[in-house]
């Protein structure tokens, strides 16, 4: 099986350190910082991304707008998001775009955890293994 890339979408390298900490525990995933939207889409389009992280806020923008712009750069991309919004409200916004997570804000091992686990059933359901 070839290594899950995951690419970890903040402009503070530091916003994602506990998840990444749970990612890197895997051997099958591969791990990549990217700062900008515009690296988003360069990076997309160059490289197969199996999952984005994305920031509450990257580079003043919400990150819901870097989420929009990975859907329609590849679909089948599955993204998590850090909002500080209520359940509710976050089923509001990612409405329709297949958004697999919310993260808090400064999120979690524990989150990262459950990311993995998402993952991987995802991964189960195709039939592969991680």
């Amino acid at each position: 099986m070839t290594p899950v890339n995951i690419i970890l979408v903040s402009d503070k390298r530091d916003a994602f350190a506990e998840i990444e900490k749970e990612l890197m525990v895997h051997q099958n995933f591969t791990v990549n910082h990217i700062k900008t939207n515009e690296q988003v889409t360069k990076y997309i389009q160059d490289t197969k991304v199996d999952v984005a992280i994305v920031a509450d806020q990257l580079n003043e923008q919400p990150g819901f707008d870097c989420i929009q712009n990975i859907v329609q750069l590849n679909p089948f991309i599955n993204c998590a998001l850090a909002s500080p919004l209520d359940h509710d409200d976050f089923h509001e916004l990612t409405e329709g775009y297949g958004v697999l997570m919310q993260l808090s804000p400064m999120a979690t091992r524990k989150e990262g955890a459950e990311l993995v686990e998402k993952i991987t059933k995802i991964y189960q359901l195709a039939g592969e293994t991680l």
